[in-house]
């Protein structure tokens, strides 16, 4: 196996996920998912809104739209 396939994958595992969306104004583009707490709590203006909690599954899942990410949300088990 070609070393430097094996050193792409090592590399990749190893660097931080960083958010992409298709959304140009969106103001966690480029954050670390280990930064995302920190980041949604100050923008939302707090932790445990609904705000934050969109913010948050919008992290997670960055080719949801608004009204599925709001659907997440509501669902009830």
């Amino acid at each position: 196996m070609n070393p430097l396939f094996i050193i792409s994958i090592i590399i990749s595992f190893a660097a931080p996920v960083k958010h992409t969306c298709r959304w140009d104004l969106c103001p966690y583009k480029g954050i670390e998912r280990g930064q995302a707490v920190t980041y949604v709590t100050t923008y939302a203006m707090g932790a445990c809104t609904d705000a934050y909690y969109i913010d948050m599954l919008h992290i997670q899942c960055p080719t949801l739209d608004a009204d599925q990410l709001d659907s997440l949300l509501t669902i009830k088990h």
